[in-house]
């Protein structure tokens, strides 16, 4: 037998020891790795809420829910990616109740809709669904000479905004979570229905037709509004505008040749026009299921519902939605995969001898 070196033996019992000491310590000291991504998606389904970004963070990496409420993009309830449009429309459904405006919608939550619109007595009228019912009508007042725009910037908060007869300026009503506002004059010469979309909390930028037919905004920061600024343009109806993330304002309009135009706010500076193509008769709509996501909607030629998508690289060629519709069309989307539209039908319900109410499809 060979005989065995002192140290080398006394080196190898001090190695044996350290590995065990080793093994001991990795199970009794906090496990400070990476978590796998089941293993965290477990921890927060427990309640393990890992810690977020600060206020300022959260406010300079925000995307939209839908065009309405602001959540911040790297939390555990950000909205994903949307995906492409694989889901099914479904049929038209007719919500009833009657109006002399193109109807507005916005929501503040999933499954939550909020629907406006001119009355026949130039109030404005909302019924909401709160996921499970639609509510009655509900008289909000004022003196209208144009369809409402609303929007959401924050759980239960909604803005909305009409031209008032008797006056050429822009009204907004709004509510705070608990009670509806009076109406209150934010001034300017419009003539056409306004837009509005919302990039932050307590953001709102306001877009209508003034007196040269160009596109004027004016926006209100969280203290004060700005004055009115002419972006410039041909228009021939109402714009239609919307954010999908902070500091971005996309807007599209039906030019003076009856063609959708687009001009964005890349967070610098406004772009475009673009021209869209298409023969509009109506103005346009738009909605975001998610960031660099767009869909537009419009009236065509023959009355039905048109749709063009942008998926974050090429736009879409315009989708026939079908249906008669009287009025313009008001879409949102308030998921990844979820667009609700609205509009005035038109004509008679020869099966049931009525006059066409408010109508309403959905993608989901």
């Amino acid at each position: 037998m060979r005989s065995v070196n002192p140290e080398a033996r006394f080196w190898g019992i001090w190695l044996t020891v350290a590995c065990c000491i080793g093994v001991a310590l990795s199970l009794l000291l906090p496990d400070d790795r990476p978590i796998p991504v089941a293993q965290a998606e477990m921890r927060t389904a427990l309640g393990v809420i890992e810690a977020g970004p600060s206020l300022s963070d959260a406010a300079t990496g925000s995307e939209l829910l839908g065009n309405n409420l602001l959540l911040p993009s790297d939390n555990h309830f950000a909205m994903p990616s949307a995906a492409p449009l694989a889901a099914q429309w479904s049929n038209w459904e007719d919500l009833g109740g009657s109006g002399s405006s193109a109807p507005a919608v916005t929501s503040w939550q999933s499954n939550r809709l909020h629907v406006f619109m001119r009355g026949f007595d130039n109030s404005m009228w909302q019924r909401w669904w709160d996921g499970t019912r639609w509510s009655g009508w509900e008289n909000l007042g004022g003196n209208l000479r144009s369809s409402p725009a609303c929007v959401s910037w924050g759980p239960n908060r909604i803005d909305c905004f009409a031209a008032q007869s008797g006056s050429g300026s822009m009204w907004q009503k709004y509510w705070n979570g608990s009670r509806w506002s009076d109406w209150e004059n934010r001034g300017g010469i419009v003539t056409s229905a306004p837009s509005v979309a919302s990039w932050s909390l307590n953001r709102l930028d306001v877009f209508v037709r003034g007196t040269n037919n160009a596109l004027w905004r004016t926006q209100w920061n969280g203290q004060t509004w700005s004055n009115w600024e002419d972006l410039g343009g041909q228009l021939t109806a109402a714009p239609a505008c919307v954010s999908w993330r902070f500091n971005r304002i996309n807007c599209f309009v039906r030019g003076a040749d009856s063609s959708l135009w687009h001009k964005w706010w890349d967070g610098e500076q406004w772009v475009g026009w673009e021209n869209l193509g298409g023969v509009l008769t109506s103005s346009p709509a738009v909605s975001t299921r998610g960031p660099n996501q767009l869909d537009v909607f419009a009236r065509g030629q023959d009355l039905s519902l048109w749709h063009r998508q942008w998926n974050g690289q090429a736009w879409s060629n315009w989708q026939n939605l079908g249906e008669q519709l009287a009025s313009s069309p008001a879409c949102v989307s308030w998921n990844s995969n979820r667009i609700d539209c609205f509009a005035m039908g038109a004509g008679t319900d020869l099966a049931l001898n009525t006059t066409r109410g408010l109508l309403h499809r959905w993608l989901n």
